[in-house]
């Protein structure tokens, strides 16, 4: 009675400690940084274009490069009187539609080419990776250059041109996650009992794959951020006069010394974007995988 006494106060006392550290792990500095930088920027750029700010095209030639508060424009014009909030706003909304729908379709194709590649294994492996290596031997932003040089820019075809570049980058860290699963024991019991390729695939190998897949999705918002931007300042982006961070920062290097802050003010929003996006992954990655947690101490 003693001994069974023992083992049940010990048992109490393990979950509660247990379940202290997983808390402390998604509490880490990291991820509550980003996320305190990356939901407020998600907020300004998907709800601020909806209160009715202002026309981001609008022109005002009188106006032009006005300083901090004039005539209503609380962060000032540029170079055509426009408002640099407003536009700073919209552009925020067009880098992050970009961003998360290049990310979700590069990241879908990825994933679905990994798991078939390191379930099926032959002749599939053999296609897909060589596909995935041809891919990854080119710098990602200088085949961006190259491809939107010919097929032109703008929206959709920006999204697409970067939801190709980077499915090779899922693709390559889904596949050798797959290896590893499928060398499991529950596959083989799903084997036995009938189930389907595709019903393992889906019920039994992806979930367990969900974890790498995570970091990289979050890994790679901030590397989207950073190329749609740099796209965008090389003109190749969405065509203006729509607004981008990208080519906001473009335009204003002509103005950098008569008119600082129209330079200013997008590459801090830039900056906070990608930095607020990279601290994310890291902190995530402490709080999925505590081996890498363990090993920085």
């Amino acid at each position: 009675m003693p001994t069974s006494t023992l083992e049940l106060g010990t048992s109490s006392q393990v979950e509660p400690v247990a379940a202290k550290r997983s808390n402390v792990r998604w509490l880490n500095p990291r991820l509550v940084l980003g996320l305190l930088l990356v939901i407020p920027l998600l907020l300004i750029g998907f709800i601020g274009p909806l209160l009715n700010l202002g026309d981001p095209l609008a022109t005002d030639p009188l106006n032009s490069l006005s300083p901090i508060g004039v005539n209503g424009h609380l962060l000032g014009t540029d170079q055509n009187g426009r408002d640099l909030l407003v536009r700073m706003i919209v552009g925020l909304r067009t880098s992050l539609i970009v961003t998360v729908l290049s990310v979700a379709i590069g990241g879908s194709v990825g994933t679905a080419g990994g798991l078939m590649a390191g379930f099926y294994r032959g002749w599939v492996e053999q296609v897909i990776m060589r596909i995935v290596d041809v891919f990854l031997v080119f710098p990602a932003i200088l085949v961006a250059i190259a491809v939107i040089s010919f097929v032109g820019g703008s929206l959709p075809n920006l999204i697409l041109v970067i939801s190709l570049l980077i499915a090779p980058v899922f693709a390559r860290v889904i596949h050798a996650s797959t290896l590893v699963e499928v060398q499991r024991d529950f596959v083989e019991a799903a084997r036995a009992v009938g189930d389907t390729n595709r019903r393992i695939i889906i019920t039994h190998i992806f979930p367990n794959v969900t974890t790498p897949l995570f970091i990289e999705l979050a890994l790679m918002l901030g590397q989207v951020v950073l190329i749609e931007a740099s796209l965008s300042f090389l003109g190749l982006g969405v065509p203006p006069p729509e607004p981008t961070l990208g080519n906001m920062v473009s335009t204003a290097r002509g103005y950098m010394f008569n008119a600082p802050l129209m330079l200013v003010w997008p590459s801090i929003l830039l900056a906070a974007l990608v930095m607020g996006f990279n601290l994310t992954v890291d902190g995530l990655r402490d709080a999925l995988d505590p081996r890498t947690n363990s090993a920085k101490k």
